[in-house]
């Protein structure tokens, strides 16, 4: 009875190690939109670890990503030479304080939803004002 009790419960800690290794560390959500972002940016080799199809940015080095619990906080990606778009699901990120994209190939546009808490943005923008 005790090998079977025994038994069961590694596989219990199996089952429970290999969930929370499916599932990640970073918010599903985030994750994501950080891969939605890597695939409109070219999927640039430059950005390490970052993947269209899986990976976990809070779990891994993920290049530029910084995290707070499972939510990323910041994307400092700029120096890069990206180039593409910055895609369309960036209003996701809540908890994104800190978003750097400038020096890079992107051309002068603004980000079309950025993340709704930034406070810093260093961004390569052009503005152009009615009169000009």
């Amino acid at each position: 009875m005790s090998l079977l009790l025994l038994l069961a419960v590694v596989l219990l800690s199996i089952l429970v190690n290999f969930s929370s290794f499916a599932n990640g560390d970073t918010d599903p959500s985030d994750a994501s939109v950080l891969r939605v972002l890597y695939t409109s940016l070219n999927s640039p080799g430059q950005l390490t670890r970052w993947s269209a199809n899986g990976g976990d940015p809070c779990g891994e080095p993920w290049t530029g990503i910084t995290c707070s619990r499972r939510q990323v906080t910041e994307i400092k990606i700029s120096g890069l030479a990206l180039s593409g778009s910055m895609g369309f699901q960036l209003d996701r990120l809540k908890s994104v304080t800190n978003f750097d994209i400038s020096n890079n190939n992107m051309g002068s546009q603004l980000p079309f939803q950025l993340p709704p808490n930034v406070q810093r943005l260093n961004a390569p923008v052009t503005i152009k004002f009615k009169d000009q």
